[in-house]
């Protein structure tokens, strides 16, 4: 492993395939606290995304983004970057070729270099072991060079404990979205927040993975007033459709298809929980949008985001693919109530503890100062340690 005793920490560069919303708040975050904060990306946001609702993030010009950098430019980053008193953060580890090649320009130089990751996805039995195997392989290509890991939740950390990374230098992360800014009040499709009807909503694409069935599986054996509001949309929306009329869902579940993220906002303001009831997410940064906007949450085991629900006041885990704990979790939040603006004002304010990206970057900060410097546990912000 290359040498990286310099605390003194002047640059830092991240290295992403495009410049993500889920990514960037925290940046902008850790240039606000000093440091020369450089964004270089393969790409701008891709078409697909942005037909999801994704826009580019305003970064006001306090940090440099540059896109598909050229041959010339791409030398000139990495010159700097690879100062011993430089931090580079890797994107995905072999997925996106820009922070492949930035790894074999940096790996022989004094800087410091982090990966940032997500957990592999482990629900597929046969697939999930040529997965840890693949992983164990390609961390033979990088342990001896990177100082220190960023793991999305529990699951990433026990996902590359499996690989060749000495656990000490794996540190569990996450995303850090911006919060949920005042927005004015207002309908999103049809009124459902009333006094007596209890508003599930979920936010996201529907496609397989996203596992929507099993929550419409799961209200189908709810008693009671309730309404789930579908956000966004994708190739199993009609399949969907059909499914809720099936199980005789009509009447409660509405299709609001793709809108824009201020709208969304708006509905998980007046919505009492959000489910995310995903096969796999290697985070699920919508949690952290309906906690920074005072909801519940009901979210799958198998969800990186999953590790910050630690008490019942923001909601509930329940075991992935599992319709019978889903229906429990389901029910126990109808019988907690509506939420009242005691209990909005409660989550919000763990939101803004341990999620918020003024909180990453101190997290982030505390991580890459250390790293390789002294054997101190770090623990994140929601796991209520120090």
């Amino acid at each position: 492993m290359k040498k990286t005793t310099s605390q003194h920490i002047s640059d830092i560069f991240f290295w992403l395939d495009f410049p993500s919303p889920h990514i960037m708040p925290l940046v902008m975050e850790i240039g606000s606290l000093g440091y020369n904060v450089v964004v270089v990306c393969e790409h701008g946001i891709p078409e697909r995304r942005q037909n999801l609702g994704w826009k580019e993030f305003s970064v006001k010009d306090q940090v440099p983004v540059i896109i598909s950098p050229s041959d010339a430019v791409y030398e000139s980053i990495i010159e700097k970057a690879g100062r011993q008193s430089s931090v580079n953060i890797l994107y995905g580890m072999s997925a996106f070729p820009l922070s492949c090649k930035a790894f074999k320009s940096l790996k022989s130089k004094p800087c410091k270099i982090g990966l940032f990751l997500e957990s592999y996805r482990n629900d597929q039995k046969l697939k999930s072991s040529i997965r840890q195997i693949f992983y164990l392989l390609q961390s033979f290509r990088y342990f001896r060079v990177v100082d220190f890991l960023l793991a999305c939740g529990k699951l990433g950390v026990r996902s590359y404990s499996k690989t060749l990374f000495p656990t000490g230098r794996i540190y569990e992360f996450g995303y850090f979205v911006e919060g949920s800014s005042d927005v004015e009040d207002g309908d999103v499709g049809l009124e459902y927040n009333s006094e007596q009807a209890f508003s599930f909503s979920y936010v996201g694409q529907l496609n397989h993975h996203k596992n929507l069935k099993i929550l419409l599986d799961g209200l189908s054996f709810v008693l009671g007033d309730f309404h789930l509001k579908i956000i966004g949309d994708g190739p199993l929306r009609g399949e969907l459709e059909d499914y809720v009329a099936k199980k005789k869902l009509s009447e409660k579940v509405d299709f609001l298809g793709v809108v824009d993220n201020r709208e969304v906002r708006k509905a998980l303001k007046k919505s009492d929980c959000m489910v995310l009831p995903s096969s796999y997410d290697g985070w699920g940064a919508v949690i952290n949008e309906a906690l920074s906007s005072g909801c519940k949450v009901i979210v799958s085991s198998n969800c990186g985001a999953s590790s910050v629900i630690c008490d019942n006041k923001l909601g509930e885990v329940f075991s992935s693919n599992d319709v019978h704990e889903l229906t429990f979790s389901l029910k126990k939040v109808m019988r907690a109530g509506k939420l009242s603006e005691e209990d909005r004002e409660y989550i919000k304010s763990f939101y803004n503890r341990c999620l918020s990206p003024a909180v990453g970057a101190e997290h982030f900060m505390n991580i890459i100062k250390l790293a390789g410097v002294c054997s101190k546990s770090i623990y994140p912000p929601w796991s209520g340690r120090s």
